[in-house]
């Protein structure tokens, strides 16, 4: 992967920051709720490439976890999927591990079918998850001013 300035990656990050403290919301409001929120902001960047967006969600996930916040797989895929969302199918998937006495949940981000940021040997890896929701991920047409703007 070619090196990115910096001044293109700034936007990016802190897109991803904003979003992840607005997901911050979770703690209090469903997450079907909080969805078409997030995909509505003005600030989110077009045309992000996937493994930058994932990057960037992670980190501003980190960030937010150092500060007390919550860090979890459910943020970094909220912001994930909503800095790629201005493209058709990428979805937000909710799933458990079958079979365990205690119901681990996991969160996670596919684009066209592909899951995104996560490795095969991962311990989190959702192809170890069965899915129990899924919800596209659609961020709505920008609005034009009066003047198709």
């Amino acid at each position: 992967m070619s090196k990115t300035h910096w001044s293109h990656l700034l936007p990016l990050y802190l897109s991803a920051l904003r979003v992840a403290v607005a997901a911050q919301q979770l703690r209090h409001v469903r997450v079907d709720e909080v969805i078409p929120r997030l995909l509505a902001a003005d600030h989110l960047p077009r045309a992000v490439d996937s493994t930058l967006a994932t990057r960037a969600a992670s980190r501003a996930s980190r960030l937010l976890g150092l500060l007390g916040q919550l860090d979890s797989c459910l943020v970094r895929s909220l912001v994930l999927g909503s800095l790629i969302s201005d493209r058709p199918g990428v979805e937000i998937h909710f799933g458990f591990r079958p079979g365990e006495a205690d119901t681990e949940g996991h969160a996670w981000v596919s684009l066209n079918g592909e899951v995104l940021g996560f490795s095969d040997d991962e311990q989190d890896n959702p192809r170890r998850y069965t899915i129990a929701r899924s919800l596209p991920l659609q961020r709505p047409e920008p609005r034009h001013d009066r003047q198709g703007r």
